[in-house]
This record gives structure tokens, C-alpha cells and sequence, in this order.
């Protein structure tokens, strides 16, 4: 949701910077006070719209950032309490290993006993009953204890099946966020890189238009607007000098973020 709000305030952040910058340079170049009083209100309304709009944006940025914050430390305590009852778990099934090797262990000694017992012609004996007695005890016992053994081994590969499972959807997830991150940041780029490279095709070409316009009007002026208008007239030289000197700059670096937007386009078909 945050997302998608904030790609929308991407689409209306450049539209309106595009109209704001038209109305500025269409405000400072009349020279007709009329005109100009009313587009520079135009412009100062536009102005606050757009701000507007960076606030919200940097805004839903920021909640966000905050989000994926609060997603990594509930993951994290999450996956810190996941650890612990692992290594409870790993600890209850070795213990039931270790019983049960144990119990291996204490069964065959009595077996041997017992047919030590036998061989010597000794199992209908007190002492050979006995032996047989205890091996059955243990036999049973065993069986109790491997049962139990068996079952936490079962459920201890059920659970890494799970765990490597849940690690591979994890690892699919994290990288479809970043990619979408990678091509949201090259699709903003883009946005930026156009903005600059249409606004500097505008004045390499129509430039010197402007300024002999601005020129003309000029002359028909004098005092204070005069003065401002010639301070504007400056301001536009130097904007018309840079674009000038920058286009090839700003054309390549725009065609390369288009380049990087296309290639995800190609990726995604």
C-alpha cells in the first residue's frame, strides 16, 4: 500500500515540477507587469503544491524505511527465539541418542551375560533366570527409549526439511524485494534523468529565442524593472550557456537510465 503511494507521488511529483518550472520561466520571461504579477502567483501556487507533494513523498518514504525497520527487528527476535528452541530441541534429541546408546550398550553387556551363562549349561540357574530377566527388562526398556528416539530424529528432519524450505521461500522473497527496489530506484532516476535532459533540450534550442525576446522587451523598459529584467535576462545567458555546455552530459546520462529501465522490462517479459 505505502509502495504504491509512494510510486503515485513519484507520477505527480514530476508532473507538477514540469508545470511549476514552465510557469516559472514563462513568468520571467514577460516583461508585461500584468502578466507577470499573475503568473508569478500561479507559479508561487504551484510552487506550494509541489512541496506539498515532496513532503508527502519524503513522508511515505520514511514510513517505508520505518517499516522494513520494525519487519527486521520482529524477524530478527523472531529468528533469535526460533534459535533457542532449536537448540533445545537439538539438545533434547541428542540427549534421547545418548539414551539410547546407553541402552544399547547396557542390553547387549547383559545379553552377553546371559549366553556366557548358557553356553556354560548355567540358564535354568538362579543366577541364569536372573540374567534373562534383566535382559527382558532391558529389552522392553530399549524399546521405550528407541521409540522416543525415533520419533524426535523424525520430527528433528521434518523440521530442517521446513527450516530449508522456509530458508529457500526467504531467499526468493528477499530477492524479488531488492530487485524491485534496484528497478523502482532506476525507474526514479529515469523520472529525474528526463526531467533535466527535456529541460536542457528546451533551452539549448529555444535559448536564444528567449533572450532576444527578452532583449526586445528590454528596451522598452526602464528604473527598477529595467533592472530586474535585465538580472533576469543574465540569469537566462547563464541557464542557455549551460544547457549549451551540458546537453550531451545530460542526454547520455538519461539514456542510460532508460537503458537500465528497459533492460528490466526485458528481464520481467
Amino acid at each position: 500500500m505505502e509502495r504504491k503511494a509512494l510510486d503515485g507521488l513519484y507520477d505527480d511529483w514530476k508532473s507538477k515540477k514540469k508545470e511549476m518550472e514552465d510557469k516559472k520561466e514563462a513568468w520571467e520571461l514577460t516583461d508585461d507587469a500584468g502578466d507577470k504579477a499573475t503568473l508569478k502567483g500561479e507559479y508561487e501556487a504551484l510552487e506550494l503544491a509541489y512541496n506539498d507533494i515532496e513532503t508527502k513523498k519524503n513522508d511515505t518514504d520514511g514510513r517505508i524505511t520505518t517499516l522494513k525497520e520494525r519487519r527486521k527487528g520482529r524477524t530478527d527476535k523472531e529468528a533469535a527465539d526460533a534459535t533457542k528452541a532449536k537448540e533445545a530441541f537439538d539438545k533434547a534429541v541428542t540427549d534421547a541418542n545418548t539414551a539410547l546408546g546407553t541402552a544399547e550398550a547396557a542390553l547387549k553387556a547383559k545379553q552377553d551375560a546371559y549366553l556366557t551363562k548358557k553356553a556354560a549349561g548355567e540358564a535354568d540357574s538362579d543366577d541364569g533366570k536372573k540374567l534373562l530377566g534383566e535382559f527382558e527388562k532391558l529389552e522392553k526398556e530399549l524399546m521405550d527409549i528407541k521409540a522416543v528416539a525415533d520419533a524426535l530424529n523424525m520430527e528433528k528432519a521434518n523440521q530442517e526439511a521446513a527450516a530449508w524450505a522456509e530458508e529457500e521461500a526467504e531467499k526468493e522473497r528477499v530477492a524479488a524485494e531488492t530487485a524491485e527496489e534496484e528497478k523502482r530506484t532506476f525507474e526514479q532516476t529515469l523520472i529525474k534523468k528526463q526531467d533535466e535532459y527535456e529541460r536542457t533540450k528546451e533551452w539549448k534550442e529555444k535559448g536564444q529565442e528567449r533572450i532576444d525576446a527578452k532583449k526586445a522587451s528590454i528596451a522598452n523598459l526602464a528604473g527598477d524593472a529595467k533592472t530586474k529584467a535585465e538580472a533576469e535576462l543574465a540569469a537566462m545567458e547563464t541557464t542557455f550557456t549551460d544547457a549549451k555546455d551540458n546537453f550531451d552530459a545530460q542526454k547520455a546520462a538519461f539514456e542510460a537510465a532508460e537503458g537500465e529501465v528497459n533492460g528490466w522490462a526485458a528481464k520481467e517479459k
